[in-house]
């Protein structure tokens, strides 16, 4: 199970790489807030899958 919860973190790691670049891309500009509503729950899924790989770590079973 502890693999499992890994891989399926790694790959919630991917959706918030991108998130991650286009919220930069879009805080230097003033006409982006189309692309930071979808950027920002993006990078919400990435900061999840890392709690979700910390937790699969720790777990003891």
């Amino acid at each position: 199970m502890r693999v499992f919860l890994i891989l399926v973190g790694i790959l919630m790691l991917l959706p918030g790489a991108c998130g991650a670049a286009f919220t930069f891309m879009a805080l230097g500009d003033n006409n982006m807030g189309g692309i930071l509503a979808i950027s920002l729950p993006s990078l919400a899924i990435g900061i999840l899958g890392i709690f979700l790989i910390r937790h699969a770590y720790k777990k003891d079973g």
